[in-house]
């Protein structure tokens, strides 16, 4: 995983990336400091001075370097972090030649910068650098003992038959490694140590950002919501300032400045009395009020929102005549249900009145029962085509409109209302002008 990915913000990269270079400058300044003030020979560089010396001030000189490109912000942070990992391994290497071996003060140095360095690299480059850095003090580790060797039996070179009395020489005084292993151990757990520490701290950092992410959004889908809503909603805290309200509650208060931190007697007297007697009597809706002559009258509802008095509350604010209609939608709408219901339990016993009439004509020879019959069935007929149109509105099936001949449509009419009925008949006249006015409508409907 590359810090400057997702994980961990550019800038913040940087700075860290700032931070771990800052403190090696101080660092080689106390060197340098060393050097100049000849104390090198007593604390470090005792076995080559001159190299110890050259290597202090080009470690200083790539490290103010290293720090200007930081704030260029070229090559990459990685690359910049990998090359400076390198810088420390090299540079320490060499001092602890020139000191004459790998020494506790020195090791640690490379420790913690090992350790800074693995706060910025990914997995695999913290093994590689911890690697290099454990073969390089081994190195110096071997080489002064091939040194020492070499001194003591004049050796010109390493063979492999001088191995042997080398690794003798080794052990007979003392050459074990033993402070050698100690630094590649200390290496390795410091590496590892700081390598977690800085992944936890990123992991947690991405999910603090994802969870973020997810409560600013949120925050904004329930903003367009309570914007959206048609009820009047307003958020007050426990001083009875506004710290929430939609466009509708400006509305229907008539308030058009900026509501926020506002007292609520402020932007309403009337609804701030109600908010108090709720908190007073503690039942949810309280009796309406009008906050001008020339608004409408509201009906406020309260809401603790922890559930406790003395802390943020909720309230709803609702048109008395919005809530009258839609309390009027509520009826009709179980009305046209009910009328429904009972169209559907009269058309049972109409459809056995309209068989028993068609049996009657069928059955009998009498011209007067005939008749009688054949009026019951289509009147019949007549009344279950209108239960019909009845469903058919409860259900709000979409209409069927056609072009109808309103003359022709109201004569036809006249003529089935007209029959089955005793004396004296109805006089009925038809008067359409035009003659020919035709009209689009649903048949049944009309």
């Amino acid at each position: 995983m590359i810090v400057t990915d997702s994980v961990m913000d550019r800038r913040r990269g940087w700075s860290v990336l700032r931070a771990y270079v800052l403190y090696r400058l101080v660092l080689a300044t106390l060197l340098l400091g060393i050097t100049l003030a000849e104390l090198a020979g007593k604390l470090f560089g005792a076995e080559d001075p001159r190299l110890y010396w050259w290597t202090i001030g080009s470690y200083f000189g790539l490290l103010a370097t290293g720090f200007l490109l930081s704030y260029l912000r070229r090559p990459d942070l990685i690359v910049q972090a990998t090359l400076h990992a390198g810088l420390d391994i090299v540079v320490f290497t060499a001092l602890m030649y020139a000191s004459g071996g790998a020494s506790g003060s020195l090791g640690a140095l490379l420790v913690s910068a090992i350790a800074g360095s693995a706060i910025l690299l990914p997995r695999r480059l913290v093994i590689t650098v911890t690697a290099a850095a454990a073969l390089a003090i081994i190195g110096v580790w071997l080489y002064g003992i091939w040194q020492s060797f070499a001194l003591r039996t004049g050796a010109p070179y390493l063979s492999l038959d001088l191995l042997p009395p080398l690794v003798d020489w080794a052990l007979v005084h003392g050459a074990s490694g033993g402070q050698t292993a100690l630094i590649c151990l200390a290496l390795a757990a410091a590496a590892a140590a700081a390598y977690t520490i800085a992944e936890r701290t990123r992991n947690s950092e991405t999910l603090v950002l994802e969870r973020t992410q997810e409560l600013l959004e949120m925050a904004e889908l329930n903003a367009a919501i309570i914007r959206h809503l048609q009820s009047g909603i307003l958020v007050v805290d426990r001083h009875a300032r506004v710290k929430l309200m939609n466009q509708m509650a400006a509305e229907l208060l008539d308030f058009h400045e900026r509501p926020i931190g506002l007292p609520l007697s402020d932007i309403s007297p009337l609804l701030s009395q109600r908010l108090g007697a709720w908190i007073g009597s503690g039942l949810t809706q309280t009796q309406p009020f009008r906050p001008a002559e020339h608004l409408p009258e509201l009906i406020p509802e309260f809401t603790a929102l922890s559930g406790n008095l003395a802390f943020e509350t909720l309230v709803f604010i609702e048109d008395s005549n919005a809530a009258a209609a839609r309390l009027q939608q509520i009826k009709l709408a179980a009305l046209g249900r009910l009328t429904a219901s009972i169209a559907h339990e009269i058309r049972n016993p109409l459809a056995s009145i309209s068989h028993a009439a068609q049996l009657l004509v069928e059955s009998t020879a009498n011209p007067g029962e005939k008749r009688l019959g054949k009026i019951i069935h289509d009147n019949a007929g007549r009344a279950n085509q209108i239960i019909a149109n009845v469903l058919d509105l409860s259900r709000r099936d979409k209409a069927s409109p056609e072009d109808i001949h309103l003359r022709s449509w109201l004569e036809d009419f006249c003529h089935d209302f007209m029959r089955g009925r005793g004396d004296p008949m109805p006089e009925m006249e038809i008067r359409v002008q035009p003659e020919d006015l035709t009209v689009h409508f649903d048949a049944g409907h009309l």
